[in-house]
């Protein structure tokens, strides 16, 4: 058909038995709801052990044997919190701190160490809405992420039936160079042909 490239699909049967993977998990969390000053207040404190994974890559040229030695230790903090300004105006506002160990590359390339998020949304008279939210992290894998949206939603009301209309648009700061490491030697790039996305949604409830 013309194209220059193509996707390639590997398929891996191990030649040894190989053990579930398991994972304990272990989690302590305060909510809060303070309704008299328009707060509210999720933290959470988690430690998460995952013991006999199968952290191979499948490449098809790469013809090492699956195993079960790979284990990663996570424990972290997230705190979450919303707050009613007016009637009209709230914010809301994430972070989280993540401590991970691991005894395998490619595990060591899927999380950051910190994360977050920081929204505000403007509440319309006759069920309108718009936000503008910024997510971001440190390094994942090979960059760090940033990303900004802007919503602005209209629902309209009949009888029973419910219409809504969503407008959005992205900005990815830089992510177009975004690496995804694969191996210690081969990297993927993730590049968009344009850093800002815009998106409409239509939903219609019966």
């Amino acid at each position: 058909n013309g194209g220059n490239e193509q996707f390639i699909y590997v398929q891996k049967t191990s030649v040894v038995d190989l053990e579930p993977e398991e994972t304990i998990s272990t989690e302590i969390a305060y909510h809060a709801n303070l309704i008299n000053y328009g707060l509210n207040i999720d933290i959470k404190w988690f430690h998460e052990k995952l013991d006999n994974l199968i952290s191979e890559k499948l490449l098809f040229f790469d013809l090492t044997d699956l195993s079960n030695n790979g284990e990663v230790t996570l424990k972290g903090v997230e705190l979450e919190a919303a707050y009613i300004i007016n009637d009209n105006i709230y914010t809301k506002f994430g972070y989280g701190y993540l401590d991970s160990e691991t005894n395998n590359f490619f595990e060591e390339m899927l999380y950051a160490r910190h994360k977050g998020f920081i929204s505000g949304v403007y509440s319309f008279e006759k069920n309108m809405t718009t936000s503008l939210t910024y997510y971001g992290s440190s390094t994942i894998s090979t960059s760090p992420y940033n990303r900004i949206d802007w919503v602005t939603r209209k629902k309209f009301m009949y009888d029973k039936n419910k219409l809504s209309i969503e407008f959005k648009i992205s900005n990815y700061g830089n992510n177009e160079d975004h690496k995804f490491i694969v191996s210690p030697i081969f990297s993927v790039d993730n590049k968009y042909d344009d850093s800002t996305h815009y998106f409409l949604s239509i939903n219609y409830l019966l």
